[in-house]
């Protein structure tokens, strides 16, 4: 039997792994024998997970097409006034971690970090939002590192526009939820937070969903080269700008959603288009209506050779011709210079 001489460096790896574990436990754990001041944990908990706030309101069945695309366990609202949501509507999680709201609003810090810790090796992801009872954790999801957190604030008036409630209690819910919000995205932007956040209004995510979508997936970690083979349905929103409109005909100013136009017919907010730069000479806007003529109509581009201003055989020529020679007797009294000119027609 061969004797090999003791390996003093990883000896010392050895014990001061034990040293570590013994003074400093595992993250995520509380026990009688491990319980740290707050402040002083290294994170709340022991894996990471991932918050999804307004994406249920937006897009329907969206937990169940978050699971497929992913593999992941996806809860619903954890923090519903009513009960835990669990996921595949279980009453007990690992652990024998109950539903109970009460159990739950007891010690919500608990709760959470009990949820990680028995389902580590598995992600979890769950719902929030304003209706939620988030008073005395959102601090603490702020300042995980663990927590990856997606917002699109606002959502949560879609709920409110497909019911059928009289529009004084809306108006009055809405107040509510709006500044419950408001107050919680205030946390999320903290200088104390420590967690991946990212924040969309309502109207930046309807105008381009599929980028924050496949973002959130590779976050995750399940990158695809192809990209979403599926998508989840959104809400029908016709009519939503005119809803916003009525809240604030009664009082109520809708601010985190984003910009919505009154007169709104599809999904997707609609944007004017930018207008074309138009020369403020009217014989030569009749020509073309993307080209500068002066300094005026141009502020800041290179100009040369002051000429006599433009004829109507110069503007005919302009129309129909894609160069012009400097044989031809009248121009432009301030001609942009052939590198940097936008106009069709280009100076010789």
């Amino acid at each position: 039997m061969k004797r090999t001489e003791p390996n003093p460096g990883k000896i010392d790896r050895i014990f001061s792994k034990a040293v570590e574990r013994r003074t400093r436990g595992r993250p995520g754990l509380y026990m009688q024998s491990r319980f740290p001041a707050g402040g002083r944990e290294i994170s709340l908990t022991c894996a990471p997970y991932s918050v999804f706030e307004g994406f249920s309101d937006l897009f329907e069945n969206f937990e169940s097409w978050l699971a497929r695309m992913t593999g992941t366990r996806v809860h619903g609202h954890l923090f519903a006034p009513e009960r835990a949501e669990f996921s595949d509507g279980q009453s007990v999680m690992n652990g024998a971690l109950c539903d109970s709201a009460e159990l739950r609003d007891y010690n919500k810090r608990a709760f959470l970090t009990n949820l990680i810790w028995n389902t580590r090796g598995e992600r979890q992801c769950f719902q929030m939002g304003p209706r939620d009872h988030i008073e005395q954790i959102e601090w603490d999801i702020a300042k995980d590192p663990n927590a990856q957190i997606s917002v699109i604030s606002g959502a949560w008036a879609i709920p409110l526009f497909r019911s059928n409630e009289n529009f004084s209690e809306i108006r009055n819910e809405a107040a509510r939820l709006q500044h419950t919000e408001r107050r919680h995205l205030d946390t999320l932007r903290s200088e104390w937070a420590k967690a991946r956040i990212r924040i969309w209004t309502l109207a930046e995510f309807i105008e381009a969903p599929m980028e924050p979508l496949q973002t959130i997936i590779d976050e995750i970690g399940k990158q695809s080269q192809t990209g979403l083979a599926e998508v989840p349905r959104m809400a029908d929103l016709t009519g939503f700008g005119q809803f916003l409109q009525n809240l604030k005909n009664q009082g109520m100013h809708p601010y985190l959603m984003g910009d919505f136009p009154v007169a709104q017919d599809q999904n997707e907010p609609q944007h004017t288009k930018p207008k074309p730069y138009r020369c403020g000479n009217a014989e030569w806007r009749n020509a073309s209506t993307i080209s500068w003529c002066s300094r005026t109509c141009a502020p800041g581009r290179t100009f040369s050779r002051p000429i006599s201003t433009p004829s109507r055989a110069f503007t005919a020529t302009a129309r129909h011709s894609t160069r012009i020679s400097s044989a031809t007797p009248t121009r432009l009294s301030f001609w942009a210079s052939p590198s940097r000119c936008a106009r069709p027609t280009r100076c010789s």
